[in-house]
């Protein structure tokens, strides 16, 4: 057998045909053609000095049924290759690479060893495993006392302990066939020193894979199975946002949020056909089904990006060679901010939102359903009725020429907003859809509210309408017609504008000004023939003439109603500053950035010259903060 030649990872074109063996770390990811992929280490495939170890399908199929996610399992580890130096050239650039034959030829370094560790041990899907973990579902946990398993689970709801926070695979931690995961104060206090916030937030509607000894719990005299984490390793969860792109060549007959040049944006786009280009990783135009059995060529030139479920392909155009091909950079950099904004988020106690799945939407549509149904039959007397379209829910008593000539604003709000915030046209935002009750009466709106909804505080006396954001993880807006008739349609917009901006990217909270101030300036541009926008404006500035500072507008909680005047004026002062900026302010907010840091980032000003901008645009220079 020849003897293999240990090199530098930057030294490999040097040694074409050569059995090697290399070290080096796995600092980029990326992807091939026919379903295999590349694990780049020693800087990208555009730099001097790379090499590239390609993953065949063959040899992934293998990991994966040793339950290791290749080449994923390897980023940002010492490992140390075996195999023969070929050339390849991505991008017409010669670079050095090692085709894997085996699982073997790749085995993770200790940082300090002089040999290295293999990779995990096979581990079975059922049964015991070479290393005594039995994988079982969270429903058969109790079977399993006192053995040490290996679950996968959906975390359903949290709670807490005595000793720490627990995590449950159930609705309620009574729910027959419930698993609880028990997170100690000690192992709490090591997730927050890694900027993960409580494990708790962090997972919250996510699923995660757990490994440990299942003990019974007794949490309100009930029997329940549960785990007691020992370490944050024993955890793991495949975020959406580090999850591997779909490689160019397997986009024909796959449905992708298509994102162009021009601003456009459309999901759920069927591509029936590609143009590979200089490399598999890139591609100079598409065909897509464009309606009536019709298809249309986009050329590279018009391509933004191309989305699937949720996961970019980071495609970058390149002039010279009139393509648009993956780059690795632009990789890297979203999957870091991405996931640095999970941890920010996670902990202020906050989550973005997960990717819609059909299954999970049916599942909510059929929950709203019922919800609807319950409503349409609390006020009985009444003669309600339920509809649908494409994004809503509308239960109301209404007449139906009203109805349609109001709630035809729903879908043109929805777009409109879509539009601002960069969502695809057609990308369904809500768990199933948002439900909208609207009332001929008051007498019934304050019925629904209270007696349905068991809302008794607040302004349900006075208000022409609500938006109740989560109500058991559904959007439900409220509101009546009879005395606010004339400003019923601005009303249903306006508060629905809210129940949009809950659903938008995260949880993450906006700042009341942003909110309220938002929601009467997109009322004013959905319905043309309202004047509230303008009413609301001097209402505004009558009230700061008078009092002659803004007392905390850019803080609280809930503005006054008297100052959403101001909110809009606010908002279309940053609207018309900077093209652009306004939707990435937007974003930087419910990234769980501050509004002082998201107003730095993006219009590079302070709160305080925000103010001093406003004062100046209504004629009150003195005005303070």
């Amino acid at each position: 057998m020849a003897a293999e030649t240990e090199i530098k990872p930057t030294d490999g074109l040097n040694h074409v045909g050569e059995k090697v063996r290399v070290r080096f770390q796995v600092s980029n990811i990326g992807a091939a053609a026919k379903g295999a992929e590349w694990v780049v280490g020693f800087r990208t495939w555009k730099d001097d000095g790379c090499l590239i170890v390609r993953v065949p399908a063959d040899v992934k199929a293998d990991f994966a049924a040793q339950n290791i996610n290749s080449p994923h399992h390897f980023l940002n580890k010492d490992v140390e290759v075996t195999g023969q130096i070929q050339v390849i050239s991505p991008g017409g650039r010669d670079c050095p690479a090692i085709f894997l034959k085996s699982t073997e030829e790749i085995r993770i370094v200790e940082p300090g060893a002089s040999k290295p560790v293999p990779a995990e041990k096979p581990q079975m899907k059922l049964g015991r495993s070479a290393d005594s973990v039995i994988d079982i579902a969270p429903k058969d946990a109790l079977q399993h006392v006192g053995k040490k398993v290996r679950v996968t689970m959906s975390v359903r709801s949290i709670g807490q302990a005595k000793e720490g926070q627990v995590l449950n695979s159930e609705d309620s931690y009574d729910v027959p066939g419930n698993l609880q995961v028990l997170f100690s104060s000690k192992l709490m206090a090591a997730y927050a020193k890694n900027g993960y916030g409580q494990p708790g937030q962090f997972y919250r509607d996510r699923e995660i894979q757990v490994t440990g000894v299942i003990q019974v719990r007794n949490p309100g005299g009930v029997k329940v199975a549960g785990i007691d984490v020992q370490a944050m390793d024993d955890v793991t969860c495949e975020l959406e946002c580090l999850k591997p792109s779909l490689p160019v060549p397997e986009l024909v007959n796959r449905t992708a949020d298509l994102y162009l040049n021009d601003g456009k944006r459309t999901a759920d786009v069927l591509i029936t056909a590609i143009e590979i280009g200089s490399t598999p990783e890139s591609l100079t135009s598409l065909k897509i089904e464009a309606g009536r059995g019709r298809g249309k060529t986009i050329p590279a030139s018009a391509i933004e990006d191309i989305v699937v479920d949720g996961i970019p392909l980071d495609l970058t155009w390149n002039k010279e060679t009139r393509e648009v091909a993956v780059d690795e950079s632009k990789r890297l950099t979203r999957r870091h901010d991405a996931l640095e904004t999970e941890k920010r988020l996670s902990v202020q106690g906050k989550q973005r939102y997960p990717v819609n799945r059909d299954r999970e939407r049916e599942t909510w549509l059929q929950k709203n359903r019922a919800f609807a149904n319950s409503a349409r039959d609390f006020i009985s007397d009444r003669p309600f009725r339920v509809s649908e379209s494409d994004y809503f829910i509308v239960v109301t008593d209404v007449s139906e020429a009203e109805g349609r000539a109001y709630f035809r604003y729903l879908d043109q709000l929805y777009d409109e907003m879509c539009q601002a915030f960069g969502i695809p046209i057609g990308r369904n935002i809500f768990k199933g859809k948002c439900i909208i009750c609207a009332f001929e009466r008051r007498a019934d709106f304050i019925r629904f509210e209270t007696g349905f909804l068991k809302k008794t505080g607040g302004n349900v006396h006075s208000a022409g309408g609500l938006c109740h954001p989560n109500i058991d993880g559904q959007v439900v807006v409220s509101l009546f017609k009879n005395d606010f008739e004339a400003r019923f349609a601005y009303v249903l917009v306006h508060e629905t504008s809210h129940a949009i901006v809950s659903r938008f990217l995260s949880d993450a909270r906006i700042p009341s000004w942003l909110n309220e101030g938002m929601a009467v300036w997109i009322g004013a541009k959905i319905v043309r023939n309202d004047d509230t926008l303008q009413k609301s404006v001097e209402r505004s500035i009558a009230a700061l003439r008078q009092q002659q500072t803004l007392a905390g507008f850019f803080e609280a909680d809930q503005i006054e109603g008297s100052l959403y005047g101001t909110g809009a004026a606010v908002v279309d002062l940053l609207i018309n500053a900077k093209p652009g900026a306004f939707r990435d302010f937007f974003i930087d907010l419910k990234s769980g950035y501050s509004q002082e840091e998201a107003l730095q980032r993006r219009f590079d000003i302070t709160l305080d010259e925000l103010t001093t901008q406003y004062a100046r645009s209504i004629g009150l220079p003195s005005l303070t903060r």
